[in-house]
């Protein structure tokens, strides 16, 4: 959720400038959630493909054609929801809902027509499989369950709907660029990880510090970003969507049961309170339909949604790693400090930002404020996943030896992540600075007339 928040925030900011707060709230918090739904698939095992030196005169381009795929239904579906947030057309709360249980039941049939049967037992795999298919016999096969074909025709259904029913031309051309945008993207930076296994293009020691996983993950996201981008300048950025009316349907009791209902339910699956919870949750679309629902119909899920909704899955894991695995704090402070101090802060943050919205008409100011509070609360949770080893907190006296004293302990701890981290936190000072240079330039400059 948090790169489909980011690039919708980074949108509205800098091309959807007619746009109210409200309106630019609850395209922030759709793109959240549609980009959600595509990391349900499971692709490890896919861009295992394209590097597995057993199979590689076949498995390379099959592993491709999979991101292809995958990805394109990922941000296919992130762009129809994107496109569903600025369209001139109103959605009722209700029809959302419907329209996703209608996906969810399209979803068990395209799983049960394309990713059925899988049993490792007797060696049973789907006729298209993009997952460890090399292995099929051996003891320790495990192929995985692959659910694109569920999202497929959850798309294409929602595709139909959209153009057949509700005739929204640009939110299904939104929809189509994410197809374009998404395969290419994911297939893009795939073939750089498989490059640098295949060919070892940098030395032993610069290597080290490189992560060939992240380099697919950035261009992944940069092409698919840039996608929606391109769609939103080409279908959006002209229209007058000051002139749209922003209804609200839901009561405030109503959208504050069902977002607390929401965010202990996000807080079960993610931090694995309760397992039987999975069978709900791995369908991806049944967490989508209250939320959905509530963003498109009320005033405060839009501007919660895309702040303290989106922050749940990336401090649960947070406070996974850094508790559970590594063991650095006792459950207490680990949970205070990673998941209750910043959900305070994207709380505060939510509610000032619906606060400006409804003063400032444009939005800009509220819009401004999620982008900076989200791009430093999630960079800081993501250099906490890296930091927060037991082994920089505890060493032994082997491992101090080793590493020749703290600085060279943490070196050799983060190598590759510390490059990553680094380069996130001085592009999170550089956007800073242009968000902090467009706000004094709108404030010098005088508001233009309707």
């Amino acid at each position: 959720m948090v790169p489909g928040v980011l690039i919708a925030l980074m949108i509205g900011v800098s091309m959807l400038r007619s746009a109210s707060g409200l309106r630019l709230a609850r395209f922030a918090a759709l793109a959240a959630v549609g980009f959600s739904f595509g990391g349900s698939m499971t692709y490890g095992q896919t861009l295992g493909l394209s590097q597995d030196a057993a199979i590689r005169e076949v498995g390379y381009w099959w592993g491709l054609l999979g991101t292809t795929i995958k990805g394109g239904i990922w941000i296919g579906l992130a762009g129809a929801f994107m496109g569903i947030g600025l369209s001139r057309k109103r959605y009722g709360a209700l029809e959302m809902a419907v329209l996703l249980l209608v996906m969810i039941g399209l979803w068990f049939v395209g799983v049960w027509l394309l990713n059925r049967p899988l049993d490792a037992a007797s060696g049973k795999i789907p006729e298209i499989y993009f997952s460890d298919y090399w292995n099929e016999g051996k003891p320790d096969w495990k192929p995985r369950q692959e659910l694109w074909g569920g999202l497929s025709f959850a798309l294409v259904g929602m595709l139909a709907y959209l153009a057949v029913i509700r005739r929204d031309a640009r939110a299904v051309g939104l929809a189509f660029l994410g197809l374009l945008f998404g395969g290419a993207g994911f297939t893009a930076g795939q073939s750089l990880q498989a490059y640098c296994a295949w060919h070892q293009p940098f030395s032993e020691g610069v290597a080290r510090y490189i992560d060939a996983w992240k380099i697919m993950e950035v261009t992944f996201g940069l092409i698919a970003g840039l996608g929606m981008a391109v769609g939103c300048l080409l279908l959006y950025s002209r229209q007058r969507l000051d002139r749209l009316e922003d209804e609200v349907t839901l009561s405030p009791l109503t959208e504050i049961v069902l977002f607390v209902l929401m965010v202990d339910a996000m807080c079960i699956w993610n931090l694995r309170m309760y397992h039987g919870f999975d069978v709900i949750a791995d369908v991806a679309l049944t967490m989508g339909v209250i939320p959905i629902a509530c963003i498109v119909g009320g005033r405060w899920w839009p501007y919660l949604g895309a702040t303290v909704y989106v922050l749940v899955p990336i401090a649960g894991k947070t406070v996974s790693s850094a508790v559970f695995t590594q063991g650095v704090f006792d459950e207490g402070t680990g949970v205070t400090l990673l998941l209750r101090l910043p959900l305070l802060v994207m709380l505060v943050t939510g509610l000032v930002a619906m606060r400006w919205g409804e003063r400032d008409p444009a939005g800009r100011s509220s819009t401004r404020l999620m982008l900076l509070v989200s791009l430093w609360v999630y960079t800081l949770l993501s250099n906490s996943q890296s930091l927060f080893q037991r082994r920089l907190f505890y060493p032994t006296a082997q491992q101090w030896e080793k590493a020749g004293g703290y600085l060279g302990l943490v070196a050799d701890s983060l190598r590759s992540a510390l490059v990553v981290e680094l380069t996130f936190f001085g592009l999170a000072v550089i956007l800073t600075v242009l968000l902090w240079r467009a706000s004094r330039a709108a404030a010098i400059r005088p508001a233009p007339t309707r």
